[in-house]
């Protein structure tokens, strides 16, 4: 059977021993499905479809393209033996708690032997002696190991958290010595101590004598692994969580284990050491989104385990269908909003030439790395179009100089040669000319006022838009102070720049101008802080998370942040700061988190968010985790998420929920969720499903409220709620 499309029918254990937490249905089904793969460690693979990556798999292997033919193969029964396998349920769905209640269910997975070499002919296997410990082995990122810690308390298991270098101090005897020495090859550290703080001042001299004097100011605390100790501790010890920033130290000391279970969390995105060899008679990766793995990050582990086979990744998953999770833990529906933003026209023009990494740089507001991938170290946006000119001339001259080196030399296909080198030549003219008609089309714009070329322009603060400085003098002294073109009123010379041939438009302490024509000419900066001013304004206790793939970003939005007066932190650091920050989030002491989404876009339980803000679009995998961060078990209420986007990103976002498009500063009523049980006391109205019972004095009626035909964008324009859609979950 085939254990990635587990339901509703599927087989489930019950509720484990030893968990304080009560699993849902959908976590019981995992369960069930990991201990009978690691019981039977085959997955049956019964005639696969002709176009599936198991039958690509079969037909990229050498061995098997003399003795089967592509009807066979797609007409045979197959069996794969595995001692790893991917725990991948949707993000939310309570993964960490399927592994504890794995481990309390059974307690250690038998072993399997392994295939060393073989043919179609023959094949040796190890049949395995040695015994393996009783302990489940589980890595995390440094930011998901107090979390672990957290959840691992809600059990009975007995663990050991390796977070701390101190921490593997419980393996080790203590002692003081007068100087560091090497103890041939044993794990030892050393601590530099005052004399006078060592208890009873028994302090050991490198000869091994206690009764020497030692009469230096600082000697040293020795903490020396002990054996014996470290057995004795293990005998009683079911799990260890270990930071995998500590493994050359954990590597130090468990040298030759052998572990019941190796569980890595986050495998998408944790990286793995190359020297990390691990192994139990089962291994579990967990993550959402599985087709990832083969990321640079972690494809030398991922292609160890289950060889260069993408294809193969859903034969060794356990998953719930995500119908069956959605039906099992019933979170509230999330509400999404795209918020359009204006691009500088040089960007917009030349969005099909920008590289996309140099693309989502710029969209995300960090224009600095943008031009460093660009190799350029000018701070104008201008130098995209310099840089681009030039590698497309050098490209030019390049090829030139290899046709004409071509043609003097004789070889074979010399004609075919000739002939791509000119196509590619001809490619080269065609994009040097795309990039001049582009930026001349920008040079020959004219003044919106006189339609003709500008004499000295000027730009605008409000609408980024140019003027003839005297046009713009004389549009503003005809119409009370207000932009010609979007009516926004301009206070003196402070509201405009004027252009000189060479000057840099300077944007440092822009004044955010007012929203009302239209967010599509604003910059994404000036977006952001007025929405965070509203939320600021209009939410009780707000929490925010923003996430960049870029932590550059964060420096340019910081002051939009304070500008707004919320308190924000970043997430980021040792573990135990980044527990600090977030209890503070959860309390409501900061309002703001700011995350790097490809550091810390996944694991950490976020659930106390009421708004996701996307400053830019990201890989979807990578927006799946991050929106997983408030999306998940445990959320109580509608969570507002909203896309930052300009007009270079792509607008699809793959959600069942419908996405709202914000225009201007009047629409963010939408994203704040009604408080109900606020807006029926006020109104003395009790909501019951879709009966809204009004209770006044002269009159008691019941008024059963139909409102399918109202689109859920109507819904959320409407502010206060007076209507509720049928079949609607108000939390």
């Amino acid at each position: 059977m085939s254990y990635f499309e587990l339901d509703e029918n599927s087989r489930t254990i019950e509720q484990p021993d030893g968990l304080k937490i009560t699993l849902r249905k959908h976590q019981l089904t995992s369960i069930a499905g990991m201990m009978e793969l690691e019981n039977q460690s085959t997955i049956v693979v019964d005639k696969p479809a002709a176009n599936s990556g198991f039958c690509d798999a079969i037909r990229s292997s050498s061995n098997h393209l003399t003795y089967i033919d592509n009807r066979e193969i797609c007409n045979s029964t197959y069996v794969l033996e595995t001692n790893s396998a991917i725990l991948a349920d949707k993000v939310g769905s309570g993964k960490t708690y399927m592994i504890i209640g794995l481990m309390l269910a059974q307690k250690k997975p038998q072993e399997h032997n392994k295939v060393l070499i073989g043919t179609n002919h023959f094949s040796v296997k190890l049949v395995s002696t040695g015994e393996c410990n009783n302990i489940n082995l589980i890595v995390v990122p440094h930011n998901l190991i107090n979390q672990w810690d957290e959840f691992m308390g809600n059990s009975s298991l007995k663990y050991i958290k390796l977070n701390l270098i101190s921490d593997f101090d419980v393996f080790c005897d203590d002692d003081y010595v007068d100087r560091q020495f090497s103890t041939h090859g044993s794990y030892v550290r050393f601590n530099k101590v005052m004399r006078k703080n060592v208890p009873g001042g028994k302090i050991k001299t490198q000869s091994g004598s206690k009764s020497a004097k030692v009469t230096a100011t600082y000697v040293y605390r020795r903490h020396m692994l002990n054996k014996k100790k470290m057995d004795k501790l293990l005998k009683n010890t079911d799990t260890i969580i270990l930071n995998l920033n500590r493994y050359n130290t954990f590597k130090k000391i468990f040298k030759y284990e052998k572990w019941s279970r190796v569980i890595i969390d986050e495998m998408d995105s944790i990286k793995i050491p190359v020297a990390f060899n691990e192994s139990g008679n089962f291994n579990w990766f967990l993550t959402a989104t599985p087709t990832t793995l083969f990321n640079i990050s972690t494809r030398h582990c991922v292609v160890k385990i289950f060889g260069n086979n993408p294809g193969l990744l859903p034969y060794f998953t356990v998953k719930n269908k995500n119908e069956y999770v959605d039906k099992s833990i019933v979170l509230p529906q999330p509400r999404l909003f795209m918020i359009e933003s204006t691009t500088k026209k040089i960007v917009s023009v030349l969005k099909d030439l920008v590289p996309t990494d140099v693309l989502r740089l710029i969209n995300a507001g960090n224009m600095n790395e943008a031009l460093n991938k660009l190799n350029c170290n000018v701070d104008t946006e201008e130098n995209i179009v310099d840089i681009l000119t030039k590698n497309i001339k050098t490209d030019l001259h390049n090829l030139t100089k290899e046709l004409e080196y071509v043609n003097s030399i004789q070889i074979p296909n010399k004609e075919a040669r000739i002939s791509k080198i000119e196509s590619d030549i001809g490619r080269c003219k065609v994009k040097l000319e795309s990039i001049n008609e582009k930026v001349n089309s920008i040079k020959d714009e004219c003044c919106l006022i006189c339609a003709d070329t500008f004499k000295t322009p000027a730009i605008l603060d409000c609408c980024k838009n140019v003027f003839c400085i005297g046009c713009l003098i004389a549009a503003l002294r005809t119409s009370d102070d207000k932009c010609p073109y979007c009516r926004t009123v301009v206070k003196g010379n402070k509201g405009y720049h004027v252009i000189g041939e060479k000057k840099v438009i300077e944007k440092n302490d822009k004044v955010v101008p007012p929203a009302k024509n239209g967010f599509t000419n604003m910059e994404k900066q000036d977006i952001l802080e007025i929405i965070l001013k509203y939320i600021a304004t209009n939410a009780k206790t707000p929490r925010i998370l923003i996430f960049s793939d870029y932590h550059q970003t964060f420096d340019k939005i910081k002051k939009n942040i304070a500008n707004a007066k919320l308190k924000y932190a970043t997430i980021s650091g040792v573990p135990a700061h980044i527990t600090n920050v977030i209890n503070n989030f959860n309390e409501g002491t900061i309002n703001v988190l700011l995350l790097d989404s490809l550091h810390y876009g996944s694991g950490l339980n976020l659930q106390a968010a009421d708004f996701v803000i996307l400053f830019h679009r990201m890989r979807s995998e990578v927006e799946t985790q991050v929106i997983g961060r408030a999306h998940r078990y445990g959320r109580t209420k509608p969570l507002s998420i909203i896309y930052l986007i300009s007009d270079t990103e792509d607008k699809r976002v793959d959600s069942k929920s419908k996405v709202v498009s914000i225009k201007n500063s009047d629409e963010l009523n939408m994203i704040i969720v009604p408080d109900v049980k606020a807006s029926a006391k006020s109104d003395d109205v009790v909501v019951k499903s879709n009966v809204v019972v009004q209770n006044k004095k002269v009159a008691r009626k019941k008024v059963l409220i139909e409102s399918e035909s109202e689109s859920e964008e109507e819904f959320v324009r409407n502010g206060p709620i007076k209507k509720y859609p049928k079949k609607k979950s108000l939390c």
